[in-house]
């Protein structure tokens, strides 16, 4: 009969009233984020025959891929990550029962606003029904499923591709959040085009399990396959890796037949379970090798990489990867897609972090195609925004949210962060091949809001780039302005609610007889405080798509037990064998 609210809080502090809450007798409940996209929640003093639900709200940017927008709900994680989880202890006063359920059940509905038309909406993953109009539409799962593999939603939309300013003012107040969305579009003549290697690095370590190496090793020889034969400026080698590694070829050698037939064969056949993920050694080689090419690294990988923090610091700080780039893409069910994003992002010449789903190999072919257009495009430097905007002095930060943006590619989005008043305009400046590109995008009142989800995905960005982008050129000076901003970062987090690894959430139930009589709420059902959000958008219209197995069974059901009705008494023990076998 209640309901008690989480607020954010510092993370000691957090734990600190939660062991407190439990040593009185309170109930209490515990939220951390162990690392990125992974969350553990602990629940303390829960009485004997009682039931809570957790309701978690999460604000996400969704990803394009190939024009179209996808959602993702991930369904697992490693073994030995949710291990770590559960043997975390929050406190020792009460026994800690740490729960793993692999059969989760799995209901979903969705509502859809989207700012163009809707010309396809599907799930490539389940099997789902449908509300639909030009830019509304609800979706719901047919069946409740067991959540065994990641939820994905494509959306497309006739109009994907507009750069746009999306403003929201926070309700009650005046701060202003704003995200900026370009999709560039350059052109370099075809003849100018400079030389380029081309090095792809196969994991085959021990976290990756035979089905995802038999993955990575098809996606090897789909991206070898697709590449232009006799293409005079293009180089190429294989490298797979685990705790040691091994390259096809002694140097990057010219596009072939016969090259592609040896790397081919080097491919299908390399040893695969070779201990940790020692990329490190395999990028710390190349940093020692400059290169008369423009490099460009494409690693297939599950993420789950040894020593990241050496190997960030070898991307954005060794002179010889100043002009190379290194695609990522992810392989598995529980890939580490974060830990890819952050590989791609910090390499000097940027790069892209591209999801290859098991679930969805009929994009593979169109996704390797798109990666090696961009991996021929000319590197982007010295790119920057004037957001013609003002400074809002009640927020401590100004800046921009990525501060650095490394990547730029023709037709793809990019989209920044920053809390500032009245942008009407922003003008994007960069150079490609020698030449300056500018581009600018203006406000329009159909994106302004009132609200806090943008302000939520604002804050999200500069705490993650905070944690993870470059914020100066020196590495030492870095590392002190995240010194620096800690605190600022975790009342930034307070402030909009954001969980980070700072900050944690908190929630304390208060059990002694006063307080259950003052903070008893009559009428109050768990369910109704879950779906409180819930709402069809579409109520007019009737669901297409699947029927539900449910609904087929009531029905057969309804329909046997009118049979029963008016059927002579010498067939009813036949139509009560028939009902009882659709209720079993």
């Amino acid at each position: 009969d209640k309901v008690i609210k989480g607020v954010v809080k510092e993370k000691e502090q957090a734990k600190q009233e939660y062991r407190e809450a439990i040593a009185k007798g309170h109930g209490a409940y515990l939220m951390h984020q162990e690392e990125a996209q992974v969350f553990s929640v602990a629940v303390g003093n829960l009485p004997a025959n009682t039931e809570v639900i957790i309701k978690i709200t999460y604000v996400a940017e969704l990803e394009i891929e190939n024009g179209d927008i996808m959602f993702r709900l991930p369904a697992k994680m490693t073994s030995w990550q949710s291990k770590q989880a559960i043997e975390a202890r929050d406190q020792s006063i009460l026994r800690s029962i740490g729960m793993v359920d692999e059969k989760v059940e799995f209901t979903l509905r969705a509502s859809i606003r989207m700012p163009y038309n809707i010309t396809k909406l599907f799930s490539p993953t389940h099997r789902l029904r449908r509300k639909i109009t030009n830019c509304i539409a609800m979706v719901e799962l047919v069946d409740n499923v067991l959540l065994d593999r990641d939820f994905i939603l494509s959306i497309t939309l006739n109009s994907p591709n507009l750069p746009r300013i999306s403003t929201e003012t926070l309700e009650n107040s005046s701060s202003q959040a704003c995200m900026l969305t370009f999709y560039p579009k350059f052109e370099t003549p075809a003849n100018s085009r400079e030389e380029i290697e081309i090095i792809f690095i196969v994991d085959v370590s021990n976290s990756m399990d035979g089905t995802h190496v038999h993955q990575a090793k098809q996606l090897a020889h789909l991206f070898l396959t697709n590449l232009s034969i006799n293409d005079v400026k293009t180089y190429f080698n294989i490298i797979t890796f685990g705790s040691d590694n091994d390259e096809c070829f002694p140097i990057s050698v010219p596009i072939t037949r016969e090259n592609l037939d040896k790397a081919k064969h080097f491919v299908l056949h390399s040893l695969i379970h070779r201990g940790n993920t020692d990329l490190f050694s395999v990028l710390h080689r190349y940093s020692l090798l400059p290169s008369k090419f423009s490099r460009q690294f494409i690693l297939l990988s599950d993420g789950h990489i040894h020593d990241l923090q050496s190997i960030l610091t070898l991307l954005k700080h060794q002179s010889t990867f100043r002009r190379d780039r290194l695609f990522t893409c992810s392989i598995g069910n529980v890939a580490n897609k974060h830990c890819l994003k952050q590989l791609a992002n910090e390499a000097s010449g940027g790069g892209l972090t591209i999801i290859f789903d098991s679930n969805y190999r009929s994009k593979w072919k169109a996704k390797v195609l798109n990666l090696l257009e961009h991996v021929r495009q000319p590197c982007v430097t010295s790119i920057s925004i004037d957001w013609n905007g003002h400074i809002d002095e009640q927020e401590r930060f100004h800046m921009q949210a990525p501060k650095t943006i490394r990547s730029l590619f023709n037709g793809m989005q990019l989209t920044v962060y920053r809390f500032v008043q009245n942008c009407h305009k922003a003008t994007l400046t960069a150079m490609v091949d020698g030449q300056e590109f500018v581009t600018t995008v203006f406000s329009n009142p159909m994106t302004m809001t009132t609200g806090r989800i943008l302000h939520c995905l604002t804050a999200r960005a500069i705490i993650d780039d905070y944690a993870n982008g470059l914020l100066d050129a020196d590495e030492s000076e870095n590392e002190l302005i995240k010194v620096q901003y800690k605190q600022d970062l975790i009342d930034l987090s307070i402030k909009h609610s954001v969980v980070s690894a700072y900050t944690s959430f908190v929630a304390i139930e208060e059990r002694d007889t006063k307080s259950n009589v003052k903070n008893r709420q009559l009428g109050v059902r768990l369910l109704d405080i879950m779906l409180e959000n819930d709402t069809d958008l579409l109520p007019y219209m009737g669901w297409d798509g699947d029927v539900s197995n449910v609904l087929i069974m009531k029905q057969k059901l309804i329909d046997a037990c009118t049979l029963l009705d008016s059927t002579p008494i010498q067939r009813k023990k036949e139509v009560i064998v028939d009902i009882e076998k659709l209720c079993e």
